[in-house]
């Protein structure tokens, strides 16, 4: 019989075929212990067969609670099934049951010194009848050349012995007992095969006592140590004591394989050049000291980009018939690895079979630390797991996450000592240099990942950018470790402060190495909104590459989102992401991308990201030639309202459009107005309608708060209506606001938002309602506050500020003026920027342009454009001060200083020609492109030999 496939043509013989088949006893084997396994699944937990690696267990079962919870507990079990199983009947002590004997004592000491419970089932041939029984000292009898185990008819298996089979496991874990901090224990008098994986994964136990100094001479399992736990200068100091021990370099050299080892985890960790460890992990593969090698190196790899290259040191190193601890090691990372390429069913069986390996180690504080991250593994590979425990998973109780967690832990005391005697200005100087608290929080990272613990790893490092941040280290390896980390929080707020305090080389540095093509299931989130909060400083290429890169993920091209993340709702992040980079993409892109949004049904979650995205489409001009689709959209009545409001927005100025928008707002519908891009568009009828509209939503909650009950607005009617009275100048038509203002019935809680805005925009209310106001403000203080369920009080100081913007006050000494001033709260430096701004004082808005908050550098800088624009006397010194300031200004505060300038500068202000010219240059898109707009310029080309930056 000839079989083709492909191009290889194989050819079978019947008789040869007939001659390999398998024997009866061996299929009646595999398919009892299936039986069995199928019993304790169906049971809840979770059965590993050992498969080929059966040394006298057939599975290994992982303990779980009634709601699926893992108990982190383990037993074996050995099946025997067939009709000799049940053959011979006994009575024990007046029990009846039957003899299990066995012709020698292999599995004597194997069952009974096993540091898992083992049970014995026996099972006919049917597989109905199975009965089981404990194997232990107790229960395993000699009969001088075998053994036998007497299984009780009173122990069927099923569900009723779940219970007792929970407490005897527990009982079993308790008995493996580690001494505490093991400060005398020495590890060089473990086996030497066994050192290399105690200096990297428990250093603690390997690298002498500090308090015993240098007296002795370190071998090459504690100066790896020393390495590991970041204190490598204890080497230093030991090898110029001791002529034996060599130094960094004559380690890399030394005729011992274990020195070179030491040495080449040094060149790692000091210089991030993994050669030489790659060269001892070539001339030393296949043995205990390659394993320990290979893992390291695999840390090496994975870091630097290489997770396929990570995989295969690893493997070269599996030997299928070993079960070592060092072979658990090699399959646990193995599996820690697959898992970050989103290649689950990888990492699930790879788990398993560290599992089984590590099993009959636990003893071994080092193999306890690896089942624990194989049992986490197993955890956040499962399909059907509906919550995510891997914040639990890594509290698993052993010594080496003990320790690990001491190293974060004096970390992070280490640097919040440092930060608080920065805060203090504290003079003393400390001996040693060395940054303690940074290297404690790298070695538990470090630690973490040998142990294959990506999650507590990815902690550690992202509690170290945070230190590194602080402490004013390097801002781009910073903000690469959280995103290598998977903080994205972190990450984002980060950027968006470098992002306004002006920090472009660092966003451009660093936007640069991002590439969603290395994303891991830590980063993919983090990776996401790198590109969503930096991407408008990428260079036109790159920023072209992201955005077809994450319109492949979010078209469904790729399927990153689905294999490194299936428990994220990604659609919010990748529509945020491709709106960071979207201006750069290429046309078919862009088209491709513009047909989903207009086609898919996208939930409601969805539509600040999809506002975000459209509206970044539109500043690009990408927006025009679907202009048409755009207002069908917009049109779509049976779309949700959500949905036609947002493309209402990008597609206003279409004559349907703007006709069907306006039929809604004359017809009273405020919310109709949130599909208006500026309330300068409305018509003076849509004006008077919408104003009628919120006249009667106020005297509605007026009415309500009047017969006591609490009064509520869906839409801020009040805050809505100062809007359209200030943009359309009706200086006629306040009283009924004013009047809402003054009735003491309504709630201070429901006007604070709308004198807030009132104190931002005192320079545009007209002289009569600016009188009317300053009268009401007594009637407006006097109404009661809402208590807040927190507990907190209503902050009023935004009536202090319209008091002192409609008082003209000038004297910057005033008390009142002078707490906005030196205010704490941001809000209020705030409004004393807008009140310099009609006082016109250059000098006090140049102070403010260094404060702290982003939001009152950002109101300075508008009102020194303002100044810059009139024709004052202080236009010249406000144009030197917004020359000097921009040039270090974050975007928010550029935006504002280009949002106070007429749109036609060449002509009405050619003195700020120069200034935007310089922005032209400016690495951020936004910048560039609101600049040359301004210039008359249009839509910026980018040219690609400076870099992708604007000439």
């Amino acid at each position: 019989m000839t079989v083709q496939t492909g191009k290889l043509a194989f050819r079978f013989d019947r008789n040869e075929a007939k001659q390999m088949r398998q024997p009866p006893n061996r299929q009646m084997g595999a398919s009892g212990e299936t039986a069995v396994k199928g019993f304790f699944e169906n049971l809840g937990w979770g059965a590993i067969g050992t498969g080929d690696h059966d040394l006298g267990t057939d599975l290994y079962l992982q303990l779980r609670d009634d709601e699926g919870v893992e108990l982190l507990l383990m037993m074996g079990v050995q099946v025997k099934t067939g009709t000799m199983s049940l053959s011979e009947q006994a009575t024990v002590n007046g029990e009846d049951g039957w003899w299990f004997r066995e012709d020698d004592h292999s599995h004597l000491d194997y069952w009974s010194d096993h540091p898992v419970p083992h049970i014995l089932v026996l099972q006919d041939e049917t597989k109905t009848r199975r009965f089981w029984a404990y194997l232990d000292r107790e229960t395993i009898r000699s009969t001088g050349k075998g053994i036998r185990v007497f299984v009780p008819a009173s122990q069927p298996l099923d569900g009723s012995f779940r219970e007792p089979w929970a407490q005897t496991a527990d009982r079993a874990l308790r008995r493996l007992q580690f001494e505490g901090s093991r400060w005398n224990y020495d590890a060089t008098t473990r086996p030497v095969e066994d050192q290399a994986r105690m200096a990297l994964l428990t250093p603690r136990l390997v690298v002498p006592h500090p308090n015993r100094g240098s007296v002795t001479p370190m071998t090459w399992s504690q100066a790896a140590a020393t390495v590991i736990d970041s204190s490598a200068t204890r080497w230093e100091e030991n090898a110029e004591r001791h002529e034996a021990v060599p130094d960094f370099g004559e380690a890399l050299r030394h005729e011992d394989p274990h020195w070179r080892f030491a040495g080449a985890l040094y060149a790692w960790r000091t210089g991030a050049d993994a050669d030489p460890l790659e060269a001892v992990a070539v001339s030393t593969r296949s043995s205990r000291m390659g394993v320990a090698t290979a893992v390291a190196l695999s840390v090496a790899l994975h870091q630097s980009g290489q997770s396929e290259r990570a995989v295969e040191a690893l493997r070269v190193n599996l030997v299928h018939d070993e079960h070592t601890v060092d072979q658990g090691w090699l399959r646990v990372r193995i599996a820690a690895l697959e898992m970050e390429r989103g290649e689950n069913p990888r990492a699930r069986s790879m788990a398993e079979e560290a599992t089984v390996r590590l099993a009959r180690h636990a003893r071994d504080v080092t193999a306890s630390a690896l089942q624990s991250t194989a049992t986490w593994i197993l955890f956040e590979t499962e399909e059907m797991l509906v919550r995510d425990l891997s914040d639990v998973l890594p509290a698993l109780d052993n010594m080496a996450s003990w320790w690990r967690s001491e190293k974060v832990a004096n970390g992070l005391s280490t640097s919040m000592a440092q930060a608080a005697r920065s805060w203090a200005r504290d003079p003393t100087v400390l001996l040693g240099g060395a940054s303690t608290g940074r290297n404690d929080l790298a070695s538990a990272e470090l630690i973490a990942n040998l142990t294959g613990m990506t999650s507590q790893a990815s902690h550690a490092r992202g509690l170290r950018a945070k230190v590194d941040l602080t402490e004013g280290r390097d801002a781009t390896g910073a903000l690469h470790d959280l995103l290598t980390a998977g903080d994205h929080s972190s990450l984002k707020a980060a950027l968006r402060h470098l992002r306004s305090v002006g920090s472009a080389a660092t966003l451009s540095e660093f936007i640069s190495g991002v590439d969603p093509e290395s994303f891991s299931r830590t980063t993919f989130r983090a990776g996401l909104t790198a590109v969503a909060e930096a991407g408008d400083y990428a260079t036109h290429s790159h920023g072209a590459h992201l955005a077809a890169d994450v319109a492949d993920m979010l078209l469904g091209r790729d399927d990153r989102p689905a294999r490194l993340r299936p428990k994220l709702l990604a659609i919010g992040p990748l529509l945020e992401a491709l709106a960071g980079v979207v201006v750069f993409a290429e046309e078919t892109v862009t088209r491709d991308v513009v047909d989903h949004l207009l086609d898919a049904d996208h939930d409601e979650t969805h539509q600040g990201p999809l506002s975000h995205l459209l509206g970044r489409l539109d500043d690009a001009g990408h927006l025009r030639p679907f202009s048409a689709r755009v207002a069908e959209a917009a049109q779509d009545d049976s779309a949700p309202r959500w949905r036609t409001r947002v493309f209402a927005t990008r597609a206003f100025e279409v004559h349907e459009v703007r006709v069907a928008t306006g039929g809604r707002i004359l017809g009273g519908d405020l919310e109709a107005l949130r599909g208006v891009p500026d309330l300068a568009h409305l018509r003076g009828d849509e004006v008077s309608a919408a104003l009628q509209a919120c006249w009667a939503n106020l005297r509605a909650v007026t009415e309500r708060a009047r017969r006591g009950s609490m009064s509520v607005m869906s839409t801020d009617a009040a805050r809505l209506a100062a809007g359209l009275l200030l943009t359309h100048r009706r200086p006629d038509e306040w009283a009924p606001l004013l009047r809402f203002l003054e009735d003491g019935a309504v709630a201070l809680n429901l006007k604070i938002d709308t004198c807030r805005f009132l104190a931002a925009h005192t320079a545009a209310v007209p002289l009569s309602p600016r009188r009317a106001l300053e009268e009401a403000l007594p009637a407006i203080r006097k109404s009661k506050a809402m208590p807040d369920p927190s507990g907190r009080r209503l902050d009023t100081t935004a009536l202090d500020a319209l008091q002192v913007q409609l008082g003209g006050d000038d004297d910057i000494s005033s008390p009142m003026l002078a707490a906005l001033a030196t205010s704490a709260v941001e809000e209020h430096r705030t409004w004393y920027a807008g009140h310099l701004r009609a006082s016109g004082n250059v000098d006090a808005l140049a102070a403010l342009l260094v404060d702290p908050s982003q939001r009152v550098r950002a109101a300075a800088m508008s009102a020194l454009a303002s100044i810059a624009v009139s024709d004052g006397a202080a236009s010249r010194q406000a144009l030197r001060t917004l020359e000097a300031g921009a040039a270090h200004a974050g975007e928010r505060s550029l935006g504002a200083l280009m949002d106070e300038l007429p749109r036609s500068v060449l002509l009405e202000r050619p003195q700020l020609v120069p200034l935007l010219e310089n922005l032209r240059r400016h690495p951020a898109w936004r910048i560039r492109q609101s600049a040359s707009m301004l210039l008359g310029g249009g839509t910026h080309e980018h040219d690609e030999d400076q870099g992708g930056r604007s000439k």
